[in-house]
């Protein structure tokens, strides 16, 4: 069997590949992918021929459809670490019904407060139903900003500090929103609140062409966030918005 497989790169467009695989009997061909940096690979069968055992008649066979290879970046910590949204750590906290937690206040009982949230002894002891209220932390609005420009070595090094982040953020309960600029000065965004979600938005990053691509269009300004940080290929730094 003769199958000719092509690889596009998808991040970095021009790096495209294409070779013959010839395939005997039941042993594997195998080709090994350049994962040196971090990439969106679609990896699809141009032709596909079987011969007869002189190898005299190839007929055409029935290609499977493309398949995508992510090449993902290894979380690496920032250097110095910066500090995460204050609310997490200690900051201001507010009443959440039904939830549990170690502090809480106590209130009247109002119609549609669940009844395991009832303290029983203290509504004994007053005759009126008291309810305890979970007490948790407020949720921090973060902003990560993501520049991809400066080449596969910049991207790997942008992408590499976003995942320790992200899984930094994530860990504590910080919901946060990725935002990277796009063609023609349109703003893509990404809510990131649990560890899958990630996953999702390596590959809209790696889906798109870094190569040449654009920044913030003049002008543009990011909302408003109690907590923000900017990564960059040229110059990382972290800008804390309060």
């Amino acid at each position: 069997m003769e199958v000719r497989i092509s690889v596009e790169d998808r991040t970095h467009p021009g790096q495209d590949c294409a070779r013959w695989l010839h395939l005997r009997g039941e042993a594997p061909a195998e080709w090994e992918l350049d994962t040196a940096h971090c990439a969106a690979l679609r990896c699809s069968v141009r032709r596909a021929w079987v011969y007869d055992y002189l190898g005299l008649f190839r007929l055409p066979v029935r290609r499977p459809g493309a398949v995508i290879v992510t090449v993902r970046p290894r979380p690496v910590a920032l250097s110095p670490e910066p500090p995460l949204p204050g609310a997490v750590s200690g900051g201001p906290m507010k009443p959440r019904v039904g939830a549990y937690a170690e502090e809480h206040e106590l209130r009247p009982y109002r119609p549609g407060d669940p009844m395991r949230t009832v303290h029983w002894k203290l509504t004994a002891k007053t005759g009126e139903m008291i309810v305890r209220e979970a007490l948790v932390p407020c949720r921090a609005r973060a902003l990560l900003l993501v520049e991809r420009r400066g080449g596969p070595d910049a991207l790997d090094r942008v992408l590499e500090h976003l995942c320790w982040l992200s899984a930094r953020l994530t860990q504590q309960g910080v919901s946060h929103t990725v935002l990277w600029p796009g063609e023609n000065g349109v703003v893509h965004t990404a809510l990131v609140d649990e560890a899958g979600q990630l996953d999702a938005l390596l590959y809209r990053l790696l889906a798109e062409p870094a190569d040449g691509a654009d920044g913030w269009a003049p002008g543009w300004a990011p909302p408003q966030a109690e907590w923000s940080y900017t990564l960059r290929a040229e110059k990382e730094a972290a800008d804390d918005a309060g």
